[in-house]
């Protein structure tokens, strides 16, 4: 079962094959190497994100992402593949020089919800995006943030990418590996293992922000911190609870994302945040309906 308050896994069944399988795994994940993977391994990687790629295209923009599980990918896999799947959840952070803190795997949450945006970019034809899914509270404190931004300077912001569950992240790492010359310890900079994510963290949630020029995740830095939507955020994102997670040196060993912002519930007043559901529902233009 999950527990609704932590979002982890509490079944002891579960939690004993969980332990068991790390503790088979950790030869495996020990056995990688985490500067470039050998030429069999790359062989085996990309025989595994053959299989993955189609399922999780199918899957994006349905609630069906926000819950799904290791078990369903390694159900598609032969057990050689399976193995070195299994190897990437016991790699050790301090071995790639990754410092962020272990926040545990996440399955999904039933206190999300959608998020359907309509994206007005400044150039070209607007367009839907996948189907976001974000903790209530969240979902309306950004939509009234992006609103007020749109009042100050005419602009708004959009979630590219909102909650992520454990296997998602999983499937994020290994893709992204192919953009990093098949190196653990260089794709750790950019994407964070599973169970270390911010993503996958409902009470510190993390948003991607695509801005209207079309500024996103695979924008360079420099380039975005330029656009006058992350002017606006920094000085003002504050006051909505959204906080710059990875600025410039960050002590975690991830490298500077000027598009990536987490939720601390503290920083809004309790009677602040209740209104704010309200409000941003009943009149924010991107929760329209998705034709």
């Amino acid at each position: 079962m999950i527990d609704r308050n932590t979002n982890r896994m509490h079944n002891p069944a579960l939690l004993l094959a969980g332990l068991l399988a790390l503790l088979v795994c950790s030869a495996a994940a020990f056995g990688l190497n985490l500067d470039r993977l050998s030429e069999a391994d790359r062989t085996l990687h990309n025989s595994i994100l053959a299989k993955l790629d189609p399922m999780i295209a199918g899957l994006r923009g349905s609630p069906a992402l926000t819950t799904l599980t290791l078990e369903r990918l390694f159900n598609s896999l032969d057990s050689s593949e399976q193995t070195y799947l299994k190897g990437f959840l016991s790699i050790d952070p301090n071995a790639v020089n990754f410092k962020q803190p272990y926040v545990g795997l996440s399955f999904g949450d039933p206190n999300l919800v959608p998020l359907r945006q309509k994206v007005t970019p400044l150039q070209g034809k607007p367009y839907w995006l996948p189907v976001q899914y974000l903790p209530r509270q969240v979902s309306a404190q950004f939509r009234l943030m992006s609103d007020q931004m749109h009042k100050d300077i005419g602009r708004r912001v959009f979630v590219e990418s909102g909650f992520r569950n454990s296997a998602f992240q999983l499937y994020l790492f290994l893709s992204s590996m192919r953009r990093h010359n098949y190196s653990v310890r260089e794709t750790v900079r950019f994407v964070a293992l599973p169970g270390y994510s911010e993503h996958g963290m409902p009470a510190r949630q993390a948003i991607d922000l695509l801005t209207q020029e079309g500024f996103n995740v695979d924008t360079p830095p420099d380039r975005y911190e330029r656009s006058p939507e992350f002017q606006w955020l920094t000085k003002n994102a504050r006051r909505f609870g959204f906080v710059l997670s990875y600025p410039r040196n960050s002590p975690t060993g991830i490298s500077y994302e000027p598009w990536h912002w987490h939720f601390e519930s503290a920083l809004v007043p309790k009677t602040t945040s209740e209104s704010a559901v309200t409000t941003a529902d009943a009149n924010f233009p991107s929760s329209a309906s998705q034709p």
